[in-house]
């Protein structure tokens, strides 16, 4: 929740909102007064997410959003979203534009909350949007920036999702550890306290045991080292305006490993 609120909302309307903006939409949250989500995700376009089917139609003063929102984190109890949409769809991502759209908003509604295996503190909603008119004074940067602040507010949140999955590989290991020590098969004990080196009759438990303690260690040094390297990559890529060459080296390599550490280290 708070990975959310933080990186993946407050710090694009830091970045790219104007005053105005920001006294509505950020201080609140930044206040812990509300919260608020993320809305890129279709069905359709989840790693590619340059094919956004969502249409943010001009209507005078006015945006008219269409389309649907899936796997959105925080999305039921937010308060505000940040909805990514097309606004010319002959630009492709260049015609992709970002709002913030408000709780209770006309033709603003969830469909639907996911029933998940973990992370359940967090709910994760579909999003549906019909005929929602926006303000313009809503929309986040200028017409067709909404692709590049997407980007740009990513590559900050694989911090967030690597440190979590880090922590989730810890747990499940202290989990593992402490029911070896507890669990007794054929009058042995899967794992001795003293030294929580597994009995030699359960040699596949002490191999999975060990293979998560690697796993777990060797995620922890990319994840503490990735936010001195992000910072330094954006400082690059805004002296030298080349984002495309350093942001994404440094941040695409930090979510896979810790990923599939946690996910082996889970199931």
């Amino acid at each position: 929740i708070m990975s959310v609120n933080n990186s993946l909302y407050c710090d694009p309307l830091l970045k790219y909102g104007t005053d105005a903006q920001r006294e509505r939409f950020l201080v609140p949250v930044a206040a812990g007064q509300a919260n608020g989500c993320f809305a890129l995700t279709e069905s359709q376009a989840g790693s590619d997410a340059r094919n956004q089917a969502t249409l943010a139609t001009r209507d005078g003063d006015s945006y008219v959003l269409n389309g649907k929102k899936q796997f959105i984190s925080t999305g039921r109890e937010a308060s505000f979203a940040l909805v990514f949409g097309q606004t010319d769809r002959a630009k492709a991502h260049h015609g992709i534009s970002a709002f913030v759209v408000e709780k209770g908003a006309p033709g603003f509604g969830v469909s639907k909350t996911e029933d998940k295996l973990g992370i359940r503190a967090s709910d994760t909603a579909e999003l549906v949007f019909e005929d929602c008119r926006v303000p313009a004074a809503s929309r986040l940067g200028e017409e067709g920036m909404g692709f590049k602040i997407a980007m740009g507010t990513i590559d900050g949140g694989r911090i967030g999702i690597a440190a979590q999955a880090v922590g989730l590989a810890a747990g499940a290991y202290e989990r593992a550890v402490a029911y070896a020590r507890e669990r007794h098969t054929f009058d042995s004990p899967y794992c001795h306290a003293a030294s929580c080196g597994c009995d030699e009759s359960h040699s596949a438990a002490s191999e999975s045991i060990a293979a998560i303690s690697h796993m777990t260690r060797s995620t922890r040094s990319p994840s503490c080292n990735a936010p001195p390297l992000f910072v330094f990559a954006r400082e690059r890529a805004a002296s030298t305006g080349k984002r495309h060459r350093y942001v994404p080296r440094v941040c695409a390599p930090i979510v896979p490993v810790p990923g599939a550490a946690a996910s082996n280290a889970v199931f």
